[in-house]
């Protein structure tokens, strides 16, 4: 019995119960949500997963008496380096809401940067007792590792059938969490009994194997310059020369643990490694340049139009379409808006310029404050006195990492457990160089019982209209999923209203709803659903297709022309929108202007343009016919973006239902 009951009061320890609160947020994404299904967004699962973790946490403090009355272990220069720049981040992100064209997604920033500082005063409160920072150190990287096992799973089957999980799309996110946390891990293990310290080599080696997996670029620079000033600081410190061994051996595995993987290629037919086709992919690299130019630009249209106040926190994605047609009016002969035309950005690829974008010269100026802080413990960890600290070192090479992925990455803060790996780091690398020479007692910020109550409330109702907030998101997303499946329309538009209700700002509720109207033949009352889905969240050329489509065929074959002329100006250097904008133009008697918008994308792609005319005017048998014929057309499904193929299709398959030969398990677009 003496056993059972200390087993149970370890696991009733805060810092325990903390720990798996957090391993729960690394694997929010594993965890089966049957309820929710696939609709259930990714960043969404995990806010919801640590909003109720938190919210446990302070439940649980302020539940313990001794808590509540002892003082708070934060320094003066915390409290003004880093607490106050960030209450005044939240509450200017939080005002931003009453000038923002949508004031849910100001709402939802605010909620994560003030569950960001809950979660650093909670591991600061943590790092008072020293076995809390091997407790926190190890959730961490066993939730990782479980994810590095899925992930190399995913390599490994890529290698042996050619084909496989889209990684970079799956794993990239968590390459930069591994990226941030592995210089303090590296230290970390080196310092472990011998026993522990060969669980900790597997761990560190199947964690890099997950950055080499992710196949991102910008990871594994990022490992490689992190890991190597990391081992350049262990090999000189003279503190740790005993281990120089260890150092040594780990470095030799972490070099070769990849080259085993490249066994499964063997059993492929296909020519290459994933590895070197993404180094070697000169196409795919200008691309992903040109697209990050493309959300440099917008975003500095964006600050343009408000570089005081900003145009609201995480309002980017919402108005990224409006901004994108100032910026092409602007530069309409800019080759990198040829980019993102398949898909819409939610995010500008630098966490800096975004902010800079949502909440202007006064948000990135405190955020700016708030740097300055980060900046000076960095300084002090690695230049300063402090220095002689190993974790606070490694911890500082980590921050170091993470704002140097921000520039180019789309995940950074964005991703709630991302921004808690960042936190977590900020927490340990701050305790060891934000002291006082004074007495300890004299540095403390001290915080008043009354005051302490409410900043617990605070604190408590942020967790809770988090945890409100993501999960009537998804619970609108899930009934849109669930109206999708519905055989009837009758039964199903019921659904997608109520889903709408929830969610004002849920674009595929709308979009699903518009493109089903378009299926049973009521054009007229598809139009406004697809129109304000495009208002909020889509705007691919596709997208606009459909709308044009149901524009034209319930009669209004201008306002058809009018959605087009709209999206030319998003997609300028689109030879598919500019022909089907010359289309609609020839349909509606402006033949002059057609052959001119036609010469217009004949000059970005020629072929391309050719077999979208034949397409567009004549079907794809008449298109692909051509392609067989005559060098100067395409292959109808080497046309891009490949989903407007199919919004073609769908209205040649409206008015000429004949055209296409289908198969018996088929069915028209139309019912």
């Amino acid at each position: 019995m003496s056993r059972i009951k200390r087993i149970v009061n370890i696991l009733s320890a805060p810092a325990i119960l903390f720990c798996i609160g957090w391993a729960f947020v690394f694997l929010a994404l594993l965890l089966p949500l049957p309820a929710f299904g696939d609709t259930f967004i990714l960043s969404w699962k995990t806010d919801l997963v640590a909003a109720i973790f938190l919210l446990l946490a302070l439940l649980y403090l302020f539940s313990a008496r001794h808590d509540r009355i002892r003082p708070t272990p934060f320094t003066r220069d915390e409290a003004k380096f880093i607490i106050l720049p960030l209450i005044l981040f939240i509450v200017w992100s939080g005002l931003s809401a009453f000038w923002a064209s949508w004031w849910l997604p100001a709402l939802h920033h605010t909620l994560i940067w003030t569950i960001y500082l809950v979660f650093f005063l909670f591991i600061r409160e943590l790092l008072e007792r020293r076995n809390n920072l091997g407790r926190l150190l190890s959730s961490a990287s066993i939730s990782l590792t479980v994810i590095a096992l899925f992930a190399l799973v995913g390599y490994c089957t890529v290698l042996a059938v050619g084909t496989g999980p889209s990684l970079g799309i799956i794993y990239s996110k968590y390459s930069e969490q591994v990226n941030s946390l592995f210089p303090l891990l590296f230290v970390a293990v080196l310092l472990l009994p011998e026993k522990k310290f060969k669980l900790g080599v597997v761990i560190l080696v199947l964690l890099w194997l997950m950055v080499f997996a992710s196949l991102s670029r910008t990871g594994w620079g990022l490992f490689i310059f992190g890991s190597t000033i990391t081992s350049v600081f262990l090999i000189t410190s003279k503190r740790l020369k005993q281990y120089r061994t260890r150092l040594a051996l780990v470095i030799v595995l972490l070099i070769t643990s990849p080259f085993p993987l490249h066994i499964f290629s063997v059993f492929s037919d296909k020519a290459g490694l994933p590895m070197v086709e993404r180094v070697s992919d000169s196409a795919g690299i200008t691309g992903s340049n040109n697209f990050r130019i493309l959300m440099l630009n917008i975003s500095a249209e964006m600050f343009r139009s408000a570089p005081i106040l900003g145009i609201g926190a995480d309002n980017f994605g919402f108005k990224v379409n409006d901004f994108r047609i100032r910026f092409s009016e602007r530069y309409p002969d800019d080759l990198t808006l040829a980019e993102s035309e398949a898909y819409l950005p939610e995010r500008a690829h630098n966490e800096f310029v975004q902010i800079s974008a949502e909440l202007g010269s006064v948000g990135i100026l405190l955020f700016g404050w708030f740097l300055f802080g980060v900046a000076l413990i960095v300084y002090r960890a690695t230049v300063g006195r402090n220095r002689l600290y190993p974790l606070a070192f490694a911890s500082a090479i980590g921050l170091v990492l993470f704002l140097a992925s921000s520039l180019v990455t789309s995940y950074s803060f964005r991703l709630i457990q991302n921004g808690f790996v960042f936190f977590f780091l900020l927490a340990i690398a701050s305790r060891y160089t934000m002291r006082s020479k004074r007495s300890s007692q004299e540095a403390r910020f001290d915080l008043k019982q009354g005051r302490f109550r409410f900043a617990h409330l605070t604190a408590v109702s942020a967790c809770v209209g988090l945890a409100v907030f993501c999960g009537v998101r998804a619970w609108s997303s899930h009934l849109t999923n669930r109206a999708n499946a519905v055989a009837t329309l009758d039964l199903a538009e019921p659904i997608y209203r109520q889903a709408m209700a929830l969610d004002p700002t849920n674009p595929e509720a709308r979009y699903s709803l518009g493109l089903r109207f378009v299926e049973v033949g009521r054009y007229a009352e598809a139009v406004p659903h697809l129109e304000e889905s495009l208002k909020i969240g889509k705007g691919r050329s596709s997208d606009h297709s459909y709308l044009a489509t149901a524009q034209s065929l319930a009669g209004d074959n201008v306002g058809a022309e009018r959605t087009f002329e709209i999206a030319v100006k998003m997609y300028p250097r689109s030879p598919f929108v500019l022909t089907r904008y010359a289309a609609l133009l020839r349909i509606n008697g402006k033949f002059e202007e057609s052959e001119k918008q036609l010469a217009r994308a004949r000059a970005i792609d020629t072929e391309a343009t050719n077999s979208w005319w034949a397409f567009i005017n004549n079907g794809a048998k008449a298109a692909s016919e051509l392609a067989h014929k005559r060098d100067d057309h395409l292959e109808l499904m080497d046309l891009a973006p490949n989903d407007a193929i199919y919004a073609v299709l769908a209205e040649r398959d409206i008015r000429f239902p004949d055209e296409r030969i289908k198969f018996p398990w088929e069915k028209p677009f139309r019912r």
